[in-house]
């Protein structure tokens, strides 16, 4: 992959985001135009506490990596945060939960099959993810 230097980061516009919200379509577009500023996903799990107040937690995994996106030609460079966030269902406190563990069998499942699609295109993974447009309030991230 090229990777253009650092100075021709685009500093007076701002980073777009590009949503994805299935594992395979993100992968795909991995596949086809992975990062080019840093050799870095990023993949985590966001953990949403229920807005009801029920003992529940929502389960989201999230993957991103940066893209610089520019012709040559055209307008200014963009950068781009691609960003995987696939919901993957409800966990309740209580850890005897039959559905709370197949969603976490899920989420183990879905995070390994991101983090081995990475590592094959011979790229590094990192912990956290990269935000754009959101915020953090008591401990959780809202799109933006």
């Amino acid at each position: 992959m090229d990777t253009p230097a650092i100075a021709e980061r685009p500093s007076s516009v701002p980073p777009v985001r590009l949503l994805f919200s299935s594992h395979d379509e993100f992968l795909d577009e991995l596949r086809e135009r992975g990062p080019n500023l840093e050799p870095v996903v990023r993949v985590t799990f966001r953990k949403t506490a229920a807005a009801s107040g029920a003992p529940l937690t929502h389960l989201t995994l999230l993957a991103t990596y940066l893209r610089l996106i520019h012709d040559g030609a055209g307008p200014a460079p963009v950068v781009a945060m691609v960003q995987l966030s696939e919901y993957l269902g409800s966990v309740w406190i209580d850890p005897t939960d039959q559905e709370s563990r197949r969603c976490h069998q899920r989420a183990e499942h879905l995070r390994a099959a991101v983090v081995r699609a990475v590592e094959d295109a011979g790229l590094r993974v990192g912990a956290g993810a990269y935000l754009v447009g959101e915020r953090l309030a008591h401990g959780d991230e809202r799109g933006g």
